[in-house]
């Protein structure tokens, strides 16, 4: 009983709040499975966004859809950007930086819509 007391006396003299570290932990493992799996999941749907809309905007140039050089060149510069943004994506996500996680997404989806628009000639 005397360590009890030592223990929570300490605590108060640390200035260390509990109830507030203990309201940040997860209310269960599952929760943290089940968010860890959607992470993954939209990290793994922008990753095959991107790739499918390099390969249109590839393909445009390639059939001779879009032949406009400055359009061509445009669409490199898209793609360079899009493809930074899911490596972007990426970082946060191993980083475990929820909040950037969420920007990387938004700036890649918007990267990524940029680039298909640009390869169907919007």
């Amino acid at each position: 009983m005397k360590r009890l007391v030592l223990l929570c006396a300490a605590l108060a003299l640390t200035g260390c709040d509990v109830s507030q570290r203990l309201a940040t932990i997860p209310p269960a493992p599952i929760t943290v499975a089940d968010r860890t799996k959607v992470d993954e999941q939209l990290g793994l749907s922008l990753t095959l966004a991107y790739t499918a809309a390099a390969r249109a905007a590839a393909l445009a140039i390639e059939t001779r859809l879009v032949r406009d050089p400055a359009t061509i060149r445009r669409i490199g510069e898209l793609d360079r950007r899009a493809y930074a943004a899911v490596q972007g994506v990426r970082t946060a996500y191993l980083a475990g930086n929820a909040a950037g996680y969420v920007e990387a997404l938004k700036g890649a989806n918007a990267a990524v819509s940029e680039l298909l628009a640009a390869a169907k000639g919007e």
